[in-house]
């Protein structure tokens, strides 16, 4: 089968779902190491291991996370929050639906986006 641009948005979508999910289960692993480790005087051999897979997970999801922004046209302003949603545990998944919910993983999302910030009551100052 060709390659075709409506295959490559689903494909870049579909990774970017993936990873989302990835990168939140991977939090689970880090947090449940972690605990075993500190309250627990357990191993550190877990913190490594998920330390790792949590790393490569978050790259995953910024390398995803890129890709979708430039393919789909989102806003400057989604990618640094996208961003900082990755590095706050388990807010990949939310930000994942919201960016589905408001079409921003379809092609020609940038036509009928909502990306305006709302502004409160316009002032009829007179002059």
């Amino acid at each position: 089968m060709p390659l075709t641009t409506g295959r490559l948005d689903r494909a870049s979508a579909l990774f970017f779902r993936t990873m989302s999910i990835i990168e939140a289960v991977s939090w689970v692993g880090m947090i449940i190491a972690l605990v075993v480790k500190y309250p627990l005087d357990g191993t550190p051999v877990l913190v490594t291991v998920w330390g790792w897979v949590h790393g490569l997970a978050w790259i995953g999801f910024c390398v995803a996370g890129l890709n979708v922004a430039f393919r789909f046209r989102w806003s400057w302003w989604l990618v640094p929050v996208g961003l900082v949603m990755s590095v706050l545990p388990f807010m990949t998944i939310p930000f994942d639906v919201w960016m589905e919910r408001t079409g921003r993983l379809k092609r020609g999302a940038a036509a009928n986006s909502t990306d305006t910030i709302p502004t409160s009551a316009t002032s009829t100052a007179s002059t």
